[in-house]
């Protein structure tokens, strides 16, 4: 598990702020709701294992638009990975996409403590989150930097709240572009930036017990 949590950190360091600085990419026409579903029932798989629950909803309509797969998986696995760090064992995480008109909205939302008041506003700062080595859940800020990288090339925005029933909730929200032609399929191959393994395991590795992290189980 060391060895996948310091591969994270080093993932999400050099490719931050590569997303944050590279712009929009073209992006192929994607079925987003087919991708969620892959990604949250791994994550509802090793999340159980940890003794969180994650339900997750999602239109019952298939929705087709430009999507960088890669950087979008990886955003919502950190959107998990950061509900984890403030849910106890027993708790339970929810995860839910809308739409409206060319607008897409998924939000991921937990049962915990919640995030401090006086923290809410450097959590998309790399290397600047607050408090840094009293509180182990908090870390870096590049997992939210990659979430608002996400957002970004897909034309939206990332907010953190509160709710008033409690846990955090965040939202992060996808444009359809206009000022993009989209292609139905992408013909570079792409190399997997992790290398094969298990983009979950690597992703939630803050918070995943150690066991899953045995050969045996890989």
């Amino acid at each position: 598990r060391s060895l996948y949590r310091l591969m994270r950190v080093v993932f999400n360091m050099s490719d931050a702020a590569r997303y944050s600085q590279s712009g929009a990419p073209r992006q192929p026409v994607r079925n987003i709701c087919s991708i969620l579903c892959e990604i949250f029932e791994k994550a509802a798989a090793a999340t159980s294992c940890g003794g969180i629950t994650l339900h997750y909803q999602l239109p019952q309509d298939e929705i087709f638009l430009p999507l960088d797969e890669e950087l979008f998986e990886r955003a919502v696995l950190n959107m998990v990975s950061n509900a984890m760090k403030f849910t106890k064992k027993g708790g339970t995480i929810s995860a839910k996409l809308t739409s409206r008109g060319n607008q897409f909205q998924l939000t991921v939302q937990d049962d915990g403590s919640g995030v401090a008041g006086d923290v809410l506003g450097t959590m998309h700062r790399r290397y600047q989150r607050l408090p840094t080595l009293e509180d182990p859940r908090y870390g870096l800020g590049l997992g939210m930097a990659m979430i608002r990288a996400c957002a970004s090339a897909h034309g939206g925005v990332v907010l953190i709240t509160n709710p008033d029933e409690g846990g955090t909730r965040i939202t992060m929200t996808l444009t359809t572009r206009r000022d993009q032609e989209p292609t139905l399929c992408d013909t570079v191959i792409h190399p997997d930036y992790a290398g094969e393994r298990n983009h979950c395991l690597i992703e939630l590795s803050d918070c995943l017990p150690p066991e899953l992290y045995s050969t045996d189980l890989l």
